[in-house]
């Protein structure tokens, strides 16, 4: 299990607002100045590709709920 640390705190990425309140981190961060652009860049794409994925996850899921219903509703 990986955790980052920001301003001294563990950070847990394992739901979207967690990935949301990381990216806000590091786009703060990155503007004070306390992470360099070539750090906080990728590390904010990274969230980005991650919330992307959870998203296709969740939709994958809803899809299969809603098949799952129209054919018991046809049978």
């Amino acid at each position: 299990n990986r955790a980052l640390y920001l301003h001294q705190a563990k950070v847990k990425l394992k739901s979207p607002d967690d990935i949301k309140n990381l990216i806000g981190m590091l786009i703060n961060d990155t503007l004070q100045g306390s992470i360099p652009i070539g750090a906080g860049g990728p590390l904010v794409y990274m969230a980005k590709i991650w919330l992307d994925a959870h998203e296709a996850g969740d939709v994958e899921r809803k899809l299969e709920k809603f098949e799952k219903l129209v054919e018991k509703i046809g049978a």
